[in-house]
């Protein structure tokens, strides 16, 4: 029997509510005047403090900068370096990222990807958090012109919320979603004015939104506390508070909030009753703690292989549990792998799953298997038996976000987290 798997797991740590625990927070806000607007960075420490907890940050924020700008920018790049900071905010030019998608591809993603790299590279325990920000009061009539989804408020953020997502899917980062929440206030509470004349910058009402969003998003807990500055209107502060916690609370993981966020990748290869394991983390990972069944400890370095005696299990479905250790914190986490004392049949192709536009695509399948759909929470959302060959599964409205997708047969089986965006 001879079965190699290759499991590719993004490690959460649990998003929870916390009402008594001071936390301690440092952000450095990289971007232009939607930070520096009513000084955005104040107003969270402000919103920090009143909910019991501390918040230290600085800022670079020239008018209508681009992540290019700060990708080469001298002062973005020290300040990454001064402090242990905890999150580098990045924001893109309010306009570029809801541009075509040859402009986002040559404008946006690359210069993105670089300050990621730069983050990790000068602060290797922050995490890069997006600033998702919100459309026009009115579409970008500038650009509607050329590009008609721009001639809309909702056209607009459409593109925005899907280009900042990407960004934080592809880098490996989070994203605050003040632009959902905007949305959502917008929908649900018209009464509330956000903007200043211009249609495009924040008033007081929208930068306590996005300061809001920000907390919620950097501090992994409920907003509880009137917060606001004196000059607003207690009812509509109240109001976007409870947007914020609808929007986000819940809906973790479709905006990668789930706190230190690290890929790991588990291969392994069962060979007759030996088990070859390795782990490779993308983190500054010093070293790897295995747990084994029998309560045994393999003390690994990341990527080095382990060989494990299988010869005592039963055939059945295991979990290992295994823990990531590093100077920027332990992060635990599990897999699952499958064993037989019978041989298998080892001609199969490989199988390959993938996610694309409310679909999961299946390739390779050499047999008859069944795909299994669940929550982070562990809900089963759909359950299907899948033919050979290849297939596009349809998915209900209520497989959204981030879930966990197991497409197994008699002898293969791929566990993937994955994205699903419509």
């Amino acid at each position: 029997m001879n079965r190699k798997t290759s499991l590719i797991i993004a490690i959460f740590t649990l998003f929870t509510t916390n009402f008594c625990a001071q936390q301690s927070i440092k952000a450095l806000f990289l971007g232009n005047s939607y930070i520096s607007a009513n000084n955005l960075p104040e107003m969270v420490q402000d919103i920090s403090v009143a909910e019991g907890h501390s918040f230290l940050f600085d800022s670079n924020t020239p008018g209508g900068y681009t992540l290019e700008g700060h990708s080469t920018n001298n002062t973005s790049m020290v300040l990454m370096e001064e402090e242990s900071w905890d999150f580098v905010v990045l924001q893109q030019q309010s306009q570029m990222p809801s541009f075509p998608d040859a402009q986002v591809e040559q404008q946006t993603y690359p210069f993105a990807e670089i300050l990621c790299d730069s983050i990790r590279s000068k602060a290797p325990c922050a995490i890069p958090l997006f600033y998702m920000t919100w459309g026009r009061e009115n579409g970008d009539q500038d650009n509607c012109e050329f590009f008609p989804p721009l001639c809309t408020y909702e056209g607009m953020q459409d593109l925005l919320s899907e280009r900042y997502l990407y960004m934080a899917e592809t880098n490996d980062a989070a994203c605050s979603p003040v632009g959902e929440v905007w949305r959502y206030v917008r929908e649900n509470h018209p009464e509330i004015d956000l903007y200043v004349g211009d249609g495009s910058h924040p008033n007081v009402n929208g930068t306590y939104l996005a300061a809001c969003t920000f907390f919620v998003s950097m501090f992994n807990e409920t907003l509880l506390v009137n917060s606001e500055p004196s000059e607003m209107d207690a009812l509509y502060a109240a109001d976007i508070r409870n947007a914020v916690n609808d929007v986000i609370i819940g809906n973790e993981g479709t905006y990668f909030l789930e706190s230190d966020i690290v890929n790991a990748e588990v291969n392994y290869d069962i060979e007759g009753t030996s088990l070859n394991l390795s782990i490779e983390s993308s983190l500054n990972v010093s070293s790897i703690q295995l747990l084994w069944l029998d309560g045994s400890v393999f003390m690994l370095e990341n990527g080095e292989e382990v060989n494990i005696d299988l010869s005592n299990l039963l055939d059945g479905t295991y979990t290992i549990e295994y823990v990531l250790m590093s100077d920027c914190g332990d992060q635990s986490d599990d897999f699952i792998f499958d064993y037989s004392s019978v041989g298998v049949d080892e001609s199969q192709d490989y199988m390959e799953m993938l996610a694309h536009s409310g679909q999961i695509i299946l390739r390779g399948v050499a047999k008859p298997s069944i795909l299994t759909i669940h929550n982070t929470d562990g809900k089963v959302l759909l359950q299907k038996r899948i033919l050979s060959g290849e297939s596009r599964i349809e998915l209900p409205e209520e497989v959204n976000g981030v879930v966990v997708a197991k497409l197994s047969s008699d002898s293969q089986q791929i566990i993937k987290k994955m994205l699903i965006l419509r």
